[in-house]
């Protein structure tokens, strides 16, 4: 098979693949769904015990907090899974000729892999967070008010209490932390084809391991070179360059190259 791009092919091989993945995603989705909403009971529940009596909800506004929380913990969880159980069955003898044997470039079956691990996995979790979130805060927001206002050197802030997760989540340097889940995913789609079992343990020490060689080779540099050097010139580094930018800028290129990695990987399979 030459390793050319052909459409009518490619959406052959994503309704080949939906049949042998879909298990398992749906899988990942469910457990992922009923913690959410398990949380958001869980958390309505315990608000609306007290919506009857005076200042009900102000000691009780802090628990609605936890969703960015829990959004980022599950996010994690859920991005590492699914990309993690993609190619797993590589590693198995049994499954891996049929999926190596397809009538299909590598560089289609590559993209299959972000089709659906980055375009539906994170679209179905964006998608189903939100739906949930709406709904449960829709109705806190019916029965309690969650709106007050405050006062600050003769202005008046008004505060919602019960805002949606969407909106409360927005921040100007947000845009710079987008490539945090296309990065994981890189790393554990990696991972899921370059280790023959135990992928998500696997990838996980190892993605420790590196971490924290890293930070040890910077922390003896530091020590040995800038530990004791005397700043002469009151320069602030910030003014030449933007550390979130600079993170940014780094995330996404550690990011296409372990996707570039991992499209060699492939083609290292079927040789």
């Amino acid at each position: 098979m030459n390793n050319t791009f052909n459409i009518n092919r490619f959406l052959l091989l994503i309704q080949k693949q939906w049949l042998s993945f879909r298990k398992e995603y749906f899988l990942i989705v469910g457990v992922v769904l009923a913690i959410v909403i398990f949380f958001y009971s869980k958390q309505v529940y315990d608000i609306s015990k007290f919506a009857s009596l005076p200042n009900a909800g102000d000691q009780h506004f802090n628990l609605v907090g936890t969703r960015t929380s829990l959004f980022c913990i599950l996010g994690v969880l859920y991005v590492t899974l699914i990309a993690s159980a993609y190619f797993r069955g590589l590693g198995k003898s049994g499954s891996a000729i049929p999926n190596l044997l397809l009538p299909a470039s590598q560089f289609e079956k590559f993209l299959n892999a972000l089709v659906y691990t980055v375009l539906l996995g994170f679209t179905t979790f964006l998608l189903l967070f939100y739906i949930v979130d709406y709904g449960f805060m829709s109705y806190l927001r019916g029965i309690l008010t969650s709106q007050y206002s405050t006062w600050y050197n003769g202005e008046e802030i008004v505060t919602d209490r019960l805002a949606y997760l969407v909106p409360s989540l927005y921040n100007e340097n947000i845009v710079y932390a987008f490539f945090a889940p296309f990065l994981l995913n890189a790393i554990f789609l990696l991972g899921s084809i370059y280790f023959a079992k135990s992928q998500y343990v696997k990838t996980i020490v190892s993605v420790s391991i590196y971490i924290a060689i890293c930070y040890l080779i910077i922390y003896v540099v530091y020590r040995i070179f800038f530990a004791d050097v005397i700043q002469l010139e009151d320069k602030n580094v910030k003014e030449y360059i933007n550390p979130v930018k600079l993170l940014s800028a780094i995330g996404w290129f550690i990011t296409v190259a372990l996707w570039t990695i991992t499209y060699f990987r492939l083609k290292e399979k079927e040789v």
